[in-house]
C-alpha cells in the first residue's frame, strides 16, 4: 500500500509515532517486571505465575504493534471507511485477547490466569503513562516541547477558553 497523504505520514510525524510505540512497548515490559516482582512473593506456584504473566505481556506487545499497524492503515481513508475498517482489526484483538485468556483458563498449573490478566493491563498502564515516558524520554522530538511552551504562554491556565482582556480592550 502506497502513503498518499504528505500531512499525516510525513517522516517526521511516523517517526513520533514510531516513538510513541517504542516508550508504550517499553512501559509494558516495565509493568510486566513490576508486576512479577510483586506476584513473586504473593503466589506459591511461581512458574506458572512467571509464565502466565510473560504470555500476558508478550500478547499485550503484539496487540499494541496491531493497533499501531492498523491506525496507519486505517488513517489513509475517509472517515466512513475508516469506521469500517477499523471494525475487524478491533475484533481480531478481543478473540485473539480471549484466546489467550481461555487457554490460561484452561492450563491453570502452566499459566496463571492472574499472571496473564496483569500482564494483558499493562498495556493499559503504560497508555496512561506513555506521555510522561515521551515528556521525559531524550528521544521525544523537540517540535513537541516547542509546541507546548507556545502554549502555554498564551494561556496560564493550560487552556484556550480563557482571554485576558488588557486595558486598552476594557
Amino acid at each position: 500500500m502506497r502513503l498518499r497523504s504528505k500531512v499525516i505520514f510525513n517522516r517526521e510525524e511516523q517517526d513520533c509515532a514510531k516513538k510513541t510505540l517504542k516508550n508504550l512497548l517499553l512501559g509494558i515490559v516495565i509493568f510486566g517486571m513490576i508486576e512479577e516482582c510483586l506476584l513473586l512473593f504473593i503466589c506459591k506456584n511461581r512458574l506458572a505465575v512467571t509464565l502466565g504473566l510473560l504470555l500476558g505481556v508478550w500478547t499485550a506487545m503484539v496487540n499494541s504493534v496491531y493497533i499501531y499497524r492498523s491506525l496507519l492503515r486505517v488513517l489513509e481513508m475517509d472517515e466512513k471507511n475508516s469506521v469500517k475498517a477499523m471494525r475487524i482489526p478491533v475484533m481480531i484483538r478481543y478473540c485473539f485477547m480471549g484466546i489467550v485468556i481461555t487457554i490460561a483458563l484452561q492450563y491453570p498449573q502452566i499459566f496463571s490466569p492472574i499472571g496473564v490478566i496483569l500482564g494483558l493491563l499493562s498495556m493499559k498502564l503504560s497508555a496512561y503513562i506513555q506521555p510522561f515516558f515521551m515528556e521525559y524520554s531524550m528521544d521525544a522530538p523537540s517540535s513537541l516541547s516547542d509546541e507546548s511552551e507556545e502554549h502555554e504562554e498564551q494561556s496560564p491556565w493550560g487552556f484556550g477558553i480563557f482571554h485576558h482582556q488588557s486595558e486598552d480592550e476594557q
